[in-house]
C-alpha cells in the first residue's frame, strides 16, 4: 500500500494539486482525490484529501478573521468538525462502491466546472 513508488507519485500529484489550487483556489482536491483513491484506497484517499484541506482552512481562519471576511471565517470551524465526523463515517463503507461514487462525483463536478467556465 505505501510502497516508495506510490508515495513518490502521491507527492508529485500533491505538488501539482497545490500549484493548481494556488492559481484557482479550488481545483487542487479534484486532482488529488482520484489519484489518492487509486493509490491508497477510498477511505485513506478521501481522509488524506480532507486533512490537506483542513490544514489550508486552519491557515485561512485567522487571515479571514483579521480581514473581517465572515463568509470565509464562519464555515471553516464547521468544516473542521465535519472532517473528523466524515472520516469516522467512511470507515464502514464498502470500498468498491465508495471508489465508484467518488469517481462519479469528481467527474460530474469537473464537467460542471468546465461547462460553467466555458459559458
Amino acid at each position: 500500500m505505501f510502497e516508495p513508488p506510490s508515495l513518490f507519485l502521491a507527492a508529485v500529484v500533491t505538488c501539482v494539486g497545490g500549484v493548481v489550487r494556488g492559481f484557482t483556489e479550488f481545483a487542487g482536491p479534484m486532482m488529488l482525490l482520484p489519484v489518492m483513491t487509486l493509490l491508497f484506497g477510498p477511505v485513506a484517499g478521501v481522509v488524506t484529501v480532507l486533512l490537506v484541506n483542513l490544514k489550508r482552512n486552519l491557515i485561512l481562519v485567522p487571515e479571514a478573521t483579521r480581514a473581517e471576511l465572515w463568509r470565509a471565517a464562519i464555515p471553516a470551524p464547521i468544516y473542521m468538525v465535519s472532517t473528523f465526523c466524515g472520516s469516522r463515517l467512511f470507515q464502514g463503507f464498502n470500498e468498491t462502491l465508495f471508489r465508484r461514487a467518488v469517481l462519479i462525483v469528481v467527474i460530474c463536478v469537473s464537467i460542471s466546472g468546465l461547462v460553467i467556465t466555458c459559458s
